[in-house]
């Protein structure tokens, strides 16, 4: 009787420990937001576990996020938005579930027991409008293409890898890992009736009190650092020429420094450009790029020093 009643211990604390490895009290999320163009967003959203409530008979957990950094434009003042981001979650037998406020229900996150060519519908953020005035699109549907397992903090957890295509036929991929979420968006990234709601940023950290922060590779601070942006970028010497142009650009910039970039178009969305570098100078390819106007920040050791405008003709 004694060793049941030991069994039955054992298999009871097991399973609150499970059921406790999403969200536990105490976890805090990091991500890095930033948008070169209106809205403009450059800092960090720290997200917090904070509350349990009870929504529809469910109980659930509230996640606040306060947002760090600087809005309006690079020269304006750091600020701090509070309550920037507002969810409600649960987890119930290795599927994460998000309180979608328009539809009053949950939808679906991820569900870690899903194999290759499994389906759900992508979650949504608020929009500020009631169910009589609907999304003029269809939710995008996640596929599951591809599973498996990696070992974070010496604990092994589980991973899954999807993906989506939305209204405009872009195509989306992601990874998402148990407990830490996805490599952009809070678990997963979340699907706007507008365009100009809520954003989360790509994801650098993740702790709680029973797994040590976690960095993604490359990061240097998971909170947001003022100093952590190159003020005197003319020291760099980063030009582009000819600007505009119809086809290839070349950037000059100081010998000796290594430099990271990354592209968005007028809506603040990455893309990828072609590029060769000879002699510490880079061509980039716009040969197949459509007209319009662009965006190239530069990085050094993970910290942005500065903001170019390109103009394709």
């Amino acid at each position: 009787m004694k060793k049941l009643i030991y069994l039955l211990l054992i298999l009871s604390f097991s399973l609150v420990s499970k059921a406790q490895t999403w969200c536990p009290v105490g976890a805090k999320w990091h991500y890095r937001l930033y948008n070169p163009i209106t809205p403009y967003y450059d800092g960090v959203l720290e997200l917090n576990y904070t509350n349990t409530l009870t929504i529809n008979s469910i109980v659930c957990k509230e996640i606040i996020g306060t947002f760090y950094g600087k809005t309006i434009a690079a020269w304006s003042p750091s600020t701090i938005i509070t309550n920037y981001v507002n969810i409600k979650t649960y987890s119930n037998n290795n599927v994460y579930y998000k309180y979608d406020i328009d539809e009053n229900k949950f939808d679906t996150i991820v569900d870690f027991n899903a194999s290759v060519g499994d389906k759900w519908l992508l979650t949504m953020l608020p929009t500020g409008t009631s169910t009589s005035n609907p999304c003029s699109f269809s939710r995008p549907t996640v596929s599951v293409t591809n599973t498996g397992t990696l070992v974070i903090n010496s604990q092994t957890l589980r991973k899954i890898e999807v993906t989506f295509t939305t209204y405009t036929n872009s195509v989306y991929t992601r990874t998402i890992i148990e407990k830490i979420g996805s490599d952009i968006g809070f678990l997963f990234p979340s699907y706007h009736c507008i365009v100009d709601g809520p954003e989360y940023g790509d994801f650098i950290c993740y702790e709680d009190p029973n797994f040590p922060l976690y960095k993604k590779t490359s990061v240097v601070n998971c909170i947001y650092d003022p100093t952590s942006i190159e003020e005197n970028s003319t020291d760099y010497n980063i030009c582009i020429s000819p600007n505009p142009s119809s086809s290839e650009y070349v950037v000059n910039f100081k010998s000796g420094d290594l430099l990271e970039f990354k592209f968005f178009d007028a809506f603040g969305k990455e893309f990828f450009v072609p590029y060769n570098l000879v002699n510490n100078v880079i061509h980039l390819d716009f040969t197949k790029i459509d007209k319009g106007i662009y965006f190239v920040n530069f990085y050094k050791y993970t910290k942005l020093i500065i903001t170019k405008k390109i103009i394709k003709l």
